[in-house]
């Protein structure tokens, strides 16, 4: 009977059979302890867990100018406190040294999960790339990138350099990049009527920004709009058709996202882009499995577009939702060795790098 049970713990736990998370405590010598994820015992220990971590940056950022104050803490310190609160209580004392060197990765754990859910709208998606490559790729070029640690600074530098060049429109370019990073959407649509006052040429462009900034102000209808407008005066143009299947998807009109996308590939199977942003609108709709293929086929295509490293961060998402964890972290991986050799924006590259880092520590502590 015990060699039945270890079976079928081994299957449920290990294996991965079910989508049941489970933390694993190790003990002495052989000794294998699990609790389940979500459930009273880890919601208990989560709940002491984010007291004496708020307990600890609290004090920290408080007195961070007082390293010398006894009330300044540390994590081992803090480490400390919850095993002495939560053995005997929540957990046997035998435990305690098997908690402590779980512990360090269960705070991570925490942490990522809180930044994860922060990060949950629209995130996995390349649209911001698609919209602002341009500006993007002249903030690489010319590393405006350091100028952002002011924005007074940069704002006002590149107004001084506007007056005396006013026909560069690369130094539009470069406000738009200090207006965009440092998300002041306002001052950026006031701008853009500003652009395109001096560049009437530019009209698509700015009104296709325009329509990206009124969705990060979560006014999704209005951006829907404006793309519709424009594709009454260019029907044929396939970038704005993309970019409407987008604003369908963010509307949750899935069909009608899904159908715009399709005919898209239908015209064009051999398109990597069409391939993945397929994958993006699966994912978003929970529909990992065939996300999956359609990222698999779209680097099958195409592994050296500007968004690959992006493409294999989301398909090591979909193999951690559909419990291929090894394969995931495999993925995953590969998607940052992809950011390193990448010439994206470096802001764009950080972001995509932390969406990576958050579900490699999800996936390394269950696994």
């Amino acid at each position: 009977e015990l060699v039945v049970l270890e079976f079928h713990i081994l299957q449920i736990v290990e294996k991965k059979i079910y989508p049941i998370k489970f933390f694993k405590l190790e003990g002495k010598s052989d000794e294998i302890y699990y609790f389940q994820a979500n459930e009273k015992l880890e919601r208990t220990l989560n709940a002491v867990v984010e007291e004496h971590i708020t307990k600890f940056t609290y004090l920290n950022i408080l007195y961070e100018e007082e390293k010398d104050k006894t009330y300044s803490t540390s994590l081992e310190s803090t480490i400390t406190a919850i095993l002495k609160e939560i053995c005997g209580n929540l957990f046997k004392e035998g435990l305690r040294e098997a908690l402590r060197r779980f512990l360090p990765d269960y705070i991570k754990y925490l942490a990522y999960k809180v930044e994860k859910e922060k990060k949950l709208f629209d995130v996995y998606d390349k649209l911001k790339g698609l919209i602002w490559h341009e500006v993007q790729t002249y903030s690489s070029e010319k590393k405006i990138a350091q100028k952002y640690d002011n924005f007074e600074e940069s704002i006002e530098e590149f107004n001084k350099a506007i007056k005396l060049n006013p026909d560069d429109y690369d130094l539009y370019l470069a406000k738009e990049s200090v207006l965009i990073y440092f998300n002041k959407y306002d001052d950026l649509l006031d701008f853009l009527d500003e652009i395109l006052e001096m560049f009437p040429a530019e009209h698509k462009n700015v009104e296709i920004k325009r329509a990206y900034i009124l969705k990060e102000k979560r006014n999704i209808e209005a951006g829907l709009k404006i793309i519709n407008d424009l594709l009454d005066g260019y029907p044929n143009d396939k970038n704005l058709l993309i970019y409407k299947a987008y604003w369908l998807q963010y509307l949750t009109r899935k069909d009608e996202a899904i159908e715009v996308i399709k005919n898209l590939i239908q015209d064009d199977p051999d398109n990597g882009m069409y391939h993945d942003t397929y994958g993006e609108m699966l994912m978003s709709f929970q529909d990992y499995g065939k996300a999956k293929m359609e990222f698999l086929k779209s680097i099958e295509i195409s592994s050296n577009d500007w968004y690959a490293f992006q493409t294999y961060i989301k398909l090591g998402i979909c193999d951690k939702e559909l419990g291929n964890l090894e394969l995931a972290l495999e993925n995953l991986e590969r998607g940052k060795k992809f950011i390193e050799k990448s010439r994206s924006d470096e802001e764009t590259k950080q972001k995509w790098l932390q969406i990576a880092e958050l579900f490699l520590a999800e996936i390394n502590l269950l696994l």
